[in-house]
């Protein structure tokens, strides 16, 4: 493993930080991939199945560079996991400080149902935003649910015209999917 300055001296070489970016998602998704499926104790086959795919596709995505990704397919291994998909752009020094801490025997990630308990998974199938302060909130439907650190959960009904004034980022899923289709 390279030390921090070291690599920060070879990002200086922009064809460098190209291929280090590269790698990151060549190398770096297989692998979560591959600890999040041995962390769950599933084959090949049972992962295949859950995301709706073929054994040898799943085989050929474990294998870094290997496999093409898309976001469709990290969408469907994600809802076979259980787990929310993340993509975003970020600066160098969080990716290189996330790729020199990563562990594939240690990295782990919690299903809905592990995390909110099963009866909270069956009920809502939420995003979860950290928000300001203490509070926790997660927008399903039309109802804002906050889960404050003392583990209760309250339901509030949103009206639809304080909807209609919330940000882009914050309105429900269906809502913000029905705009960007009409763009």
């Amino acid at each position: 493993m390279s030390t921090i300055s070291e690599v920060v001296s070879k990002l200086k070489d922009r064809e460098y930080r190209r291929a280090y970016v590269d790698s990151q998602i060549l190398v770096g998704i297989p692998f979560q991939i591959r600890s999040l499926r041995k962390q769950r104790d599933w084959s090949q086959e049972r992962l295949a199945e859950e995301a709706g795919m073929l054994q040898p596709r799943i085989s050929a995505i474990e294998k870094p560079g290997r496999g093409k990704l898309n976001l469709e397919t990290l969408e469907r291994i994600a809802a076979a996991f259980d787990i929310a998909l993340q993509v975003r752009f970020v600066s160098f020094s969080e990716l290189i400080g996330w790729s020199e801490g990563f562990e594939p025997d240690a990295f782990g990630i919690q299903s809905f149902a592990e995390e909110y308990g099963q009866a909270a998974a069956q009920e809502h199938e939420a995003a979860i935003t950290i928000g300001a302060g203490a509070a926790q909130c997660a927008q399903a439907g039309g109802h804002l649910l906050v889960m404050p650190l003392d583990g209760t959960v309250r339901s509030e009904l949103l009206g639809r015209q304080r909807q209609q004034q919330l940000p882009e980022y914050q309105r429900p899923v269906p809502e913000r999917a029905a705009r960007a289709a009409a763009l």
